[in-house]
């Protein structure tokens, strides 16, 4: 384009997560103890009762220890048991919503509001799939026309809460999935035109997923086992640039900061300045 943006934001799908628990991801594919217990309505229900308790303080470590919520939750998020799969990138983004979506929304909700307690984080991190799911629904709901949901924000900052801690970042990082959704969401929500690069409406779901995916990139880049390997993993770099040449909120600020990370690491010093695209845009 004329401005020297790419008109058309990189498309990452990222798959079903897969695990070893109860099989492949997908609607009424498994046969367990959950399998016909109620209705898609009732399931959506259940969500919103945990989603309301997992916003009590003291309810947080009390819900998570129950491990056969967290991998409800999970099973919600990526549309197991339900008659309709929810929506993904590859839907038309003029298709309508249905009940696993909202569903889905529930579910992310809740694993965000349990993620919040930092004495959660082994139990979530434990839960088969549950990060990798994350990630697959940051993704899923960031479509790469009409950009993020409030479903995209929450699960981006679920995976910003677990990568706080120095002993879970390259855990985090490791999850398959979790860097290709991240990056997925920080380039379909950019602005697609000069004019659009105004700063925006903090509630608007393309400036919150945006910010909070950025700050989960920030936390992994922070990790002294991932600078290098992020600094050279496929397409990152291009996609944080991207960010600071097309957002001026909070956003650019993180990801000015990735690249702060990544230039305190001696390895990554020579090849930040070899690749001749870093310098010219952070001088700006």
């Amino acid at each position: 384009s004329s401005t020297g943006y790419p008109s058309e934001p990189v498309v990452v799908a990222v798959p079903p997560p897969t695990f070893k628990d109860n099989g492949t991801p997908g609607p009424r594919l498994m046969i367990d103890n959950t399998m016909g217990v109620g209705s898609d309505k009732a399931r959506l229900h259940a969500c919103i009762a945990i989603m309301n308790l997992s916003c009590g303080k003291s309810n947080k470590i009390e819900i998570t220890s129950v491990k056969q919520i967290l991998e409800a939750m999970r099973d919600v998020m990526l549309g197991r048991h339900f008659s309709s799969s929810p929506r993904d990138s590859s839907s038309s983004s003029r298709s309508s919503s249905n009940v696993a979506d909202e569903a889905r929304l529930k579910a992310t909700t809740c694993i965000k509001n349990l993620s919040n307690a930092d004495a959660n984080d082994a139990a979530l991190l434990g839960t088969p799939g549950l990060v990798e799911t994350l990630g697959y629904v940051a993704e899923a709901t960031c479509h790469p026309r009409s950009g993020a949901t409030t479903c995209t924000t929450h699960a981006c900052l679920a995976l910003m809460n677990l990568s706080i801690s120095k002993a879970n970042k390259n855990r985090v990082f490791r999850t398959p999935g979790v860097m290709d959704a991240l990056m997925a969401v920080i380039t379909r929500t950019a602005p697609r035109t000069a004019s659009a690069m105004e700063p925006t409406n903090p509630k608007d779901p393309n400036f919150e997923a945006r910010v909070k995916a950025c700050s989960a990139l920030s936390n992994l880049a922070i990790g002294y086992d991932n600078k290098i390997p992020m600094f050279n993993y496929p397409g990152f770099v291009e996609s944080i640039l991207t960010v600071i040449r097309t957002d001026k909120a909070e956003a650019r600020t993180k990801a000015c900061s990735i690249l702060w990370s990544f230039a305190a690491e001696m390895k990554n010093q020579v090849p930040v300045v070899q690749r001749g695209d870093i310098l010219p845009v952070v001088q700006r």
